[in-house]
């Protein structure tokens, strides 16, 4: 995961956004940003568990949960 947070842009002409090998690295990038941010912050919080399932990153974990899905 942290291989892919660390990858560089390496898209420079229209053919490589049209390259499915770039696009997958990039959708990767996007699932594994989302996943890290959120449990970071999740495991960060002073709330009860529930609260924070359920209420405070309810929100943050569908959105991860649907890039997630996306990349897969």
């Amino acid at each position: 995961m942290q291989t892919t947070l660390a990858a560089k842009n390496q898209a420079r002409t229209v053919e490589d956004f049209l390259n499915i090998e770039i696009l997958d690295k990039a959708l990767q990038a996007c699932a594994c940003n989302l996943i890290s941010a959120t449990m970071r912050d999740y495991n960060a919080s002073a709330e009860p568990s529930k609260v924070k399932d359920n209420d405070t990153f309810q929100q943050a974990k569908l959105v991860m949960t649907k890039a997630h899905l996306n990349y897969l």
